[in-house]
């Protein structure tokens, strides 16, 4: 199979940077990630910023779980920041991984970062994990996968 055939139907990822930022785009113009060109591991974008707020309730996580790497801004601040934290991110677009490796700084796998290719709900296993991160999108959507009530069950179970 063609490198063009693996991609026909999926949506574009784009790397741009403008104003000392670098976006990454799936689909769509909306910003997917983003990252400060003179600060890599400062959680350039809002959002990101607010789902740090676990840390109110639990602030000393030991395995987590994220389902969506986007750039990779949440797996790099966590890697960087939480010596101690597990992180085993799964991604469902390969390309997607690529980007945040070449354009993003994440760091390689070690022994405390495992970012994988596949679907982020067959990850989901009984007491998994004591931190989830849920961060997945279909184009500018979360996916539907991410909030169906079979999700929310598996990801109640995958809790420890």
């Amino acid at each position: 199979m063609s490198p063009a055939s693996k991609t026909r139907g999926r949506p574009p990822v784009v790397v741009s940077e403008s104003a000392g930022l670098r976006s990454l785009h799936i689909g769509g113009v909306a910003v997917q990630s983003a990252m400060k060109l003179d600060d890599p591991y400062a959680l350039a974008l809002d959002y990101t910023r607010c789902m740090m707020a676990f840390l109110l309730f639990h602030p000393e996580p030991r395995e987590a779980l994220m389902i969506g790497l986007g750039g990779g801004s949440l797996a790099k601040f966590l890697h960087r920041e939480m010596p101690e934290l597990r992180l085993r991110v799964v991604e469902i677009d390969s390309r997607v991984i690529a980007a945040a490796r070449t354009h993003f700084h994440l760091p390689p796998d070690d022994a405390r970062l495992a970012v994988e290719h596949g679907c982020g709900t067959d990850a989901l296993a009984p007491e998994c994990c004591d931190l989830l991160i849920v961060d997945g999108f279909v184009e500018e959507m979360v996916a539907d996968a991410l909030v169906a009530p079979p999700f929310f069950d598996a990801a109640w179970m995958a809790l420890t």
